[in-house]
C-alpha cells in the first residue's frame, strides 16, 4: 500500500518526509504508585500529538500503554488524539510493545479501536507500509515483540526509497561491526529502552531509541525526548531530539555538614527549584541544625518533594530539637545541655555520644528504660 503523505497539509509538496518517533509512554499505570501522575502523562501525550501534526508521520515503537488493563475512557481519549493527528494529514504507524500484548502474546483488542494508519500485528512477517512525498519513498517494516524475534531476518522488499524498521526490542550496542552489517534496513526506530540512545556504524546513524517521554521509574531523571527525523534523497538528512516531558525528576545529594543552618540549606535548594520538577533530596553527613518549617516552605516550590534524611544530627542539634519536650527524653537533653555548659565534651566523645543518641532518638529506639539508662550515664 502506498500513501501519498501531505495532501491534507497546506504546503507545497517537497521531496522529503518528516517523521516523529516516540515510545514507552506507559499510559494507564494502574495498580502501581506512578512516579508521575496519570494526568501529567496524558498532557505529555497531547504535546506529542501536537508535534506530530507538524510531521508527515508519527511512529510509535510500542508501550504507549502500560498494560492491557486500561479504562475505556483512556482508550477513547487516545483515539480522539489519533483522529486529530490524522485529520491534519499525518499518518500514524504503530508497532505494539510488550505492554500491549496479553498473556498469550496477542495484541489487546482496544489497540485496533485507535484506528492507526498502520498497526503491525503479524508476528511472523512484515509487509511494509509505504508512504511517498514527491520523489521520496519510505518503506516501514514492523513486527510485534516475541521471544523468537530477530532483527536481522527483516529484509528490504524493494530497491527504491528508504527502508525503516519500527520495533519494540532491545538493541545490542556491543555487536561487532560485521553483526551490524547483517542488519539490512537503512534505519531502526526502536522502543523498550527508556533512555535516549543512538547507534552509528562508520559515523552513519542507523538506529535510535527515543526513550520514555515521561518518567516511568524514579531513575528516569532529567529531560525526556521524542525524535524528529527528516528524510531527503533516501538519507537521514536531519535528526533531532525534542524535549517533551511535562515534569522532570531530579535527584539531589546534600552534605549537611556544608551548611550552617536549615535556612542556608533551604535557600540553596530554592535557587534550583521549579514547579515542573519532582525532587528527591537525600541528606547526608553531620547536621548541626534542626529543620523547623523550612521543609514545608521548600515543598511549595516544587511540584512534589521527597526528603530522604540520612543525616546524623550533632549533639547541639539534638538538644535544640528535643530539649524542650515534656518527657523523659526532653529531661535527658535538658540535663545534657546543663552538663555541656558546665563542662564541654571533647569532640571525639561528642561524636560517639551523638552517634549513640541518634540510635535512641532518630532511629526510634526510645523505650522508657533506654532513656532512664541514658540519664543515669550522664
Amino acid at each position: 500500500m502506498i500513501r501519498y503523505c501531505g495532501y491534507a497539509k497546506k504546503y507545497i509538496m517537497k521531496n522529503e518526509i518528516k517523521i516523529l518517533l516516540t515510545s514507552d509512554l506507559h499510559l494507564g499505570m494502574n495498580g502501581v504508585d506512578p512516579v508521575v501522575p496519570e494526568n501529567i502523562r496524558m498532557n505529555t501525550f497531547k504535546k506529542i500529538t501536537a508535534l506530530a501534526q507538524e510531521h508527515d508521520l508519527l511512529l510509535i515503537a510500542g508501550d504507549l500503554f502500560d498494560s492491557t488493563n486500561v479504562s475505556r475512557e483512556l482508550v477513547e481519549q487516545v483515539a480522539g488524539e489519533f483522529q486529530s493527528v490524522r485529520d491534519q494529514g499525518t499518518e500514524i504507524v504503530y508497532c505494539p510493545g510488550k505492554g500491549e500484548l496479553d498473556s498469550r502474546g496477542v495484541i489487546a483488542d482496544f489497540i485496533y479501536d485507535l484506528h492507526a494508519s498502520c498497526l503491525f500485528s503479524n508476528p511472523v512477517s512484515s509487509d511494509p507500509f509505504t508512504v511517498q512525498r514527491g520523489k521520496q519513498t519510505l518503506h516501514i517494516y514492523g513486527i510485534p515483540p516475541s521471544p523468537e524475534f530477530d532483527l536481522s531476518r527483516i529484509k528490504k522488499e524493494a530497491d527504491d526509497g528508504f527502508h525503516l524498521g519500527l520495533f519494540h526490542t532491545e538493541f545490542n550496542n556491543n555487536k561487532s561491526r560485521s553483526g551490524f552489517r547483517n542488519l539490512n534496513l537503512d534505519f531502526y526506530a526502536l522502543g523498550s529502552n527508556h533512555d535516549f540512545k543512538m547507534f552509528k556504524v562508520f559515523e552513519k546513524i542507523i538506529g535510535a531509541f527515543p526513550g520514555s517521554p515521561e518518567a516511568v521509574t524514579a531513575e528516569e531523571t532529567g529531560d525526556r525526548y521524542v525524535i524528529s527525523l527528516l528524510l531527503k534523497d533516501n538519507e537521514v538528512f536531519q535528526i533531532k531530539r525534542l524535549t517533551v516531558n511535562s515534569i522532570r525528576l531530579k535527584k539531589v545529594e546534600i552534605d549537611c555538614s556544608s551548611y550552617s543552618s536549615a535556612r542556608a540549606l533551604r535557600d540553596h535548594l530554592m535557587g534550583h527549584a521549579s514547579q515542573k520538577e519532582i525532587a528527591t533530596v537525600t541528606l547526608n553527613g553531620a547536621r548541626n541544625f534542626s529543620f523547623g518549617n523550612e521543609i514545608d516552605v521548600l515543598r511549595s516550590r516544587f511540584f512534589d518533594l521527597f526528603i530522604i534524611d540520612n543525616s546524623r544530627p550533632t549533639l547541639e542539634s539534638l538538644i535544640v530539637s528535643y530539649g524542650m519536650e515534656d518527657s523523659i527524653r526532653g529531661n535527658f537533653y535538658a540535663i545534657l545541655q546543663e552538663h555541656m555548659e558546665r563542662q564541654p565534651i571533647r569532640d571525639d566523645l561528642a561524636d560517639n555520644l551523638a552517634a549513640a543518641l541518634n540510635v535512641l532518638t532518630v532511629d526510634g529506639l526510645s523505650a522508657l528504660e533506654d532513656w532512664l539508662c541514658a540519664i543515669s550515664d550522664v
